[in-house]
């Protein structure tokens, strides 16, 4: 079982939580305001301000579930349940002193932060190990949203730095991609 050092403490999960709270406390907000417009003989302007409130409560719960669900992937991740490889790091990608840590599960990676996962809007294209000094791992992925112009694509290298003693956790990482590609007949 790989060994993380350092554990992620703030990941979406929490910040999903945070924007629940908020929403509750806005849909409070909301009811005392529709009850003061009631007290106030119908008096429209707490209706408005009531109505508001739950809009913003409503959009609280939309953005924390989401964020929420992102976070339960990360904890997966870093859980184990999820897991590849994992590693932190003292020197990053660039050879410059810099402490991190990277996360490679079977559905995406994260990155000091950064949370990835494989799905239609983000398809990982290869995954490369790189020797040098230090050795590297990179991530080649394209992100496909749309604009107001209509669809596009972009393309993504995400590089990891790979500790001298963590080689064969990255070569397992590689292997396991390369696998699930020949499945998937790439």
């Amino acid at each position: 079982m790989t060994e993380i050092l350092i554990r992620p403490k703030n990941t979406t999960k929490r910040t999903g939580i945070g924007c629940g709270i908020i929403a509750v406390l806005l849909f409070v907000l909301a009811a005392i305001a529709i009850l003061v417009g009631f007290y106030q003989n119908f008096e429209a302007n707490y209706f408005i301000i009531g109505a508001t409130f739950f809009a913003f409560g409503v959009l609280g719960i939309a953005l924390g579930l989401g964020l929420f669900i992102k976070g339960r992937q990360v904890d997966k991740m870093v859980s184990g349940e999820d897991l590849i490889a994992g590693w932190e790091y003292l020197i990053d990608e660039n050879g410059q002193p810099n402490k991190g840590y990277v996360y490679v599960g079977t559905k995406g990676f994260y990155f000091n932060g950064l949370y990835v996962s494989w799905s239609q809007k983000c398809v990982l294209q290869k995954v490369l190990y790189t020797p040098g000094t230090p050795p590297t791992i990179d991530f080649y992925y394209t992100r496909i949203g749309s604009y107001k112009s209509g669809n596009h694509s972009a393309q993504h290298l995400t590089r990891f730095a790979v500790p001298s003693d963590k080689t064969d956790e990255a070569a397992k990482v590689v292997r396991y991609y390369q696998t699930a590609f020949r499945g998937q007949n790439r």
